[in-house]
């Protein structure tokens, strides 16, 4: 019987020629080879050296330090683990150069359907997907009531079998929608027929200023690496769309102050218990640049910035909170940071905490 071979992040990270720009204890901040430009001083790829896990906050990839040689190197799995056991038990180390950006054709690198189209085809998609009664039971005790639960639009994505996927797509395409460019679809490579990525979660529709779905968010039921990730095209597909990182508003445009927090469901959940108008961040280290543009818009006449209460004790978050000051300060937008009982670590935990102290106290 043939011995297995541990793989390791360091065996694959020995073998392989990535950009790393910054190391916090035993996290290494990278270059992603897929969506990342050369010339970025941080990049969205996160490997933990010692979980043997990587995830970009970006195009979503995420896997084990094997997936990601496979990834890396153009093979799949079966193929990667054979040539790293192969060199890993006879000492021997191969180093390949990653091309950055130049996996993909140069037609899929450029084009992303526009908002409007994405929104068309978000909604109606939507509409053709149910909610499970476990996620609606996971929106409620967050706070959110059923009518907003339907309004917002929340869906189940695992959807199966496949033939059923394959039928909503092509139901899609009946309404007139083209799949080309959307996040999250697309084609087999035998049959060339459409499909969606099954996620095993429910979808957070992601709007911009104008109220369209711009992208889907997705709540993982069992988080591996991270509890959300985007709804996109696996890099393994013939033709598919990796997802772009947007930050999600909520609320009135008629209100003259903004909150501005980390998370979509996160600023659902706390403009529904305040009533006030929020923008998420899908980091605290992303779209700094599109939050700008989206005040200018807005033209508030102050930003509330209302991040985790663990913000202090990270480094890395105080580090990008700074940041998103410094913007602030830049564009001449007036604001201030609130803070709340570190007992509560998000905004949504606090006002659900003293919506149902009301209650008690009523």
């Amino acid at each position: 019987m043939r011995e297995l071979v541990d793989v390791t992040m360091q065996d694959v990270l020995d073998r392989v020629r990535i950009t790393v720009l910054k190391q916090r204890g035993n996290e290494l901040n990278c270059l992603c080879p897929y969506c990342d430009e050369p010339h970025r001083r941080e990049g969205h790829l996160y490997i933990n050296v010692v979980k043997d896990t990587f995830i970009c906050h970006k195009c979503g990839r995420q896997g084990n330090a094997l997936q990601l040689y496979a990834l890396l190197t153009g093979q799949d799995t079966k193929e990667a683990y054979k040539e790293l056991a192969q060199e890993i038990s006879s000492g021997l180390r191969r180093l390949h150069h990653i091309q950055y950006k130049l996996q993909y054709t140069q037609s899929q690198q450029k084009y992303i359907a526009p908002p409007e189209t994405r929104d068309k085809v978000y909604r109606e998609f939507l509409k053709l997907l149910e909610l499970s009664e476990e996620h609606k039971a996971d929106l409620l005790r967050r706070g959110l009531s059923e009518v907003a639960v339907k309004v917002k639009g929340y869906k189940t994505l695992f959807v199966t079998p496949k033939e059923k996927r394959l039928e909503i797509c092509r139901t899609l395409q009946e309404k007139g929608l083209s799949l080309e460019g959307i996040p999250g679809f697309f084609k087999h490579k035998s049959t060339w027929e459409w499909d969606f990525i099954p996620y095993r979660g429910y979808a957070i529709p992601v709007r911009n200023l104008n109220g369209q779905i711009v992208g889907l968010q997705v709540r993982m039921d069992e988080p591996a690496f991270s509890k959300y990730r985007w709804f996109s095209s696996s890099s393994s597909k013939d033709v598919g769309t990796p997802a772009e990182a947007n930050l999600h508003v909520t609320g009135s445009m008629e209100d003259k102050i903004v909150y501005v927090t980390e998370g979509a469901l996160k600023v659902d959940v706390a403009s529904y218990l305040s009533r006030q108008t929020f923008i998420g961040l899908p980091g605290v280290s992303s779209c700094h640049r599109q939050l700008v543009e989206t005040l200018k818009q807005f033209q508030p006449k102050l930003v509330i910035l209302a991040f985790d209460m663990d913000y202090e004790e990270k480094v890395e978050v105080r580090l990008n909170v700074e940041k998103v000051k410094k913007l602030l300060i830049e564009n001449g937008f007036k604001f201030k940071q609130i803070t709340w009982d570190k007992e509560f670590k998000g905004i949504d935990d606090y006002l659900l905490h003293l919506k149902q102290t009301q209650k008690r106290s009523a």
